[in-house]
């Protein structure tokens, strides 16, 4: 039976000798793939990780397909795109919005032809799914068959990730274009490929990405510094030109985007203020700050968008690590976390944020740092050679390197654990995030002559906006709750509508509205008559006053707050 011979999976172990092929550069010689039966582990492996990524992809889907209603922050984006023509995409947002321009120019045409929430949704569901394919190819360069297996099942399973993959933003594209252009890199690193003709497709890569991703913009900045370093550390000389020339076109478009967008989103003030917690605090940087926000900034990261406990047990993990990385990719290794040091540094200097949905960007790469003490499996093996040792030596080390990385597994499945129960369950029941649109349904096909549609005018406008036109919702007006002061009128809206005959019931509409609000709209519109139905849903909802036959008690506690009855622009 015919099989190719075995490749160690340390750098320079090809058939031309390590010495040779370092010097020169060269790829490893090609070896023709004969298939076999049985097959054996690392084929196995290979295969439970595509499995797993067909598993990843099915959760994806999964939350896509439903459509689910559009909740506010989706809604601000889909407004400030229809404002910006498509020629603008090189312009800051309205409405306080950010995105890459060509996040935005890809999604202005796909919505010209798929309009709806499937179709808003559908270039972040294929970035999302095409996260967890290059994280897979990304772990399966930098990492053994079990370890690349575990990074890749982690990334499949991330509540974040999914969650983001199926939502109108663009954090599902920061992860998949770091991660492209980070496997281009590292195997331009490896000298997996002719070194010419991978600089050519990183220099392409990388100038997509920045266009597409503001955190790729940023990382492909720290990878091209690294890929410089580690050929001027092995004096590869003649190189230094073609990665100059590659890093080009990335270094002008990440200037005309720093200019255009970036400068600006960082000047505006209600972003400012939104990214104001990720920074550190203002005033000088000195280093006693820069440590002790790089340690907040990693324990809350932890906890969202990992969805992880913090303990010195998870530290020590992804310590082991980078030692491992370190020890059997040293070429790789700059590559990556000068990558997301790049990032990190954005955020130390106030320049762009890492925080929650900021930095979905790094679940993949924590993956691979955490999953990599299980190539300790491979010491001994023809993976992971040791030196010529005695034999009790030699079985010593092997058995110690298998009981680290059983305890390396034990903490991924600790940790891991609660997500795929979180999967499972959105798995059998969608995740819903706002249900406007089942409560506007609800008032369309319920509403009658007479009726009058009251719409919470903060959380709730846009949501009416966007779906009063396509469910036939028809007119509505405004209600917004105001700050108790002295100049609150005597008679309650409630009141003042029942004293207008025309008005038999009144509908209201809240979405983004928290319960206090609810509640106190509620009791401003008591004096029209009782409450005869209620429908809460995902931070939604609807209720009905109908008009009694005799004035409602007035006795009752008056409400804390004020309210006030508007007309509505986009009604």
């Amino acid at each position: 039976m015919l099989q190719a011979a075995p490749q160690q999976d340390v750098e320079g172990a090809t058939g031309t000798p390590p010495g040779d092929a370092e010097r020169t550069g060269s790829p490893p010689p090609h070896h023709r793939w004969v298939p076999s039966w049985p097959p054996g582990p690392a084929q196995l492996f290979g295969w439970l990780t595509w499995l797993v990524v067909a598993f990843g992809t099915v959760l994806r889907i999964r939350q896509w397909l439903p459509g689910r209603s559009f909740w506010l922050d989706e809604l601000l984006l889909l407004r400030a795109m229809s404002e910006q023509p498509l020629w603008k995409v090189l312009r800051p947002l309205n409405l306080n919005q950010s995105a890459p321009p060509g996040w935005l120019f890809v999604e202005h045409l796909i919505l010209d032809v798929y309009p709806g929430e499937r179709g808003a949704r559908l270039l972040p569901l294929l970035f999302g799914v095409g996260t967890v394919v290059v994280t897979a190819l990304l772990a399966r360069t930098l990492l053994g068959p079990v370890a690349a297996l575990a990074a890749t099942a982690v990334v499949a399973v991330s509540p974040a990730l999914v969650q983001y993959s199926v939502e109108l933003k663009p954090y599902s594209a920061d992860g998949f274009w770091l991660l492209l252009v980070l496997l281009l890199a590292v195997r331009l690193a490896l000298r997996r490929g002719p070194f010419i003709r991978d600089a050519v497709i990183l220099a392409a890569v990388a100038a997509v990405a920045v266009c597409s991703s503001h955190v790729a913009a940023i990382g492909t900045a720290g990878m091209f510094v690294a890929l410089g370093l580690v050929t001027l550390a092995g004096r590869r000389w003649r190189e230094l030109p073609v990665l100059a020339a590659c890093a080009a076109p990335a270094a002008v478009l990440l200037a005309v985007e720093y200019v255009t967008l970036l400068s600006k989103n960082a000047a505006n003030p209600v972003l400012a203020a939104y990214w104001r917690p990720s920074f550190p605090p203002p005033g000088p940087l000195r280093w006693s700050v820069g440590s002790h926000w790089l340690a907040g900034r990693i324990v809350g990261l932890v906890r969202n968008p990992l969805y992880w406990r913090p303990s010195h047990a998870l530290l020590a993990l992804a310590l082991a690590g980078l030692v491992v990385l370190g020890v059997r990719k040293p070429r790789a290794l700059p590559v990556v976390l000068m990558a997301a040091g790049a990032v990190t540094a954005a955020a130390l200097f106030r320049v762009y944020p890492l925080s929650v949905r900021l930095a979905v960007w790094m679940i993949p790469l924590v993956a691979i740092v955490v999953a990599a003490p299980l190539d300790l499996l491979l010491v001994g093996t023809e993976r992971w050679r040791l030196p010529r040792l005695p034999a009790v030596a030699w079985y010593g080390s092997v058995a110690v390197a298998a009981l680290l990385a059983l305890a390396a597994a034990g903490q991924l499945v600790t940790v891991v654990r609660p997500n795929v129960r979180l999967d499972l369950h959105y798995l059998a029941e969608p995740r819903q995030q706002e249900e406007s649109r089942p409560a506007l349904q609800i008032i369309a096909r319920e509403r009658r002559p007479g009726d009058l549609v009251l719409v919470e005018a903060r959380g709730s406008v846009l949501a009416a906006e966007y779906y009063g036109p396509r469910l036939g919702l028809g007119g509505y007006e405004l209600i917004r709750k105001l700050e108790p002061t002295p100049g609150c009128p005597r008679v309650r809206p409630g009141a003042m509508l029942r004293a207008d005959r025309s008005v038999r019931r009144i509908w209201l509409f809240y979405s983004h509205t928290g319960p206090p609000t609810v509640v106190q709209l509620a009791a401003n519109l008591a004096g029209f008559g009782p409450l005869t139905f209620r429908r809460a849903f995902v931070i939604a909802g609807v209720l009905r006053f109908d008009r009694s036959a005799a004035p409602p008690d007035p006795s009752g506690r008056p409400p804390h707050y004020c309210a006030r009855i508007e007309p509505a622009t986009g009604g």
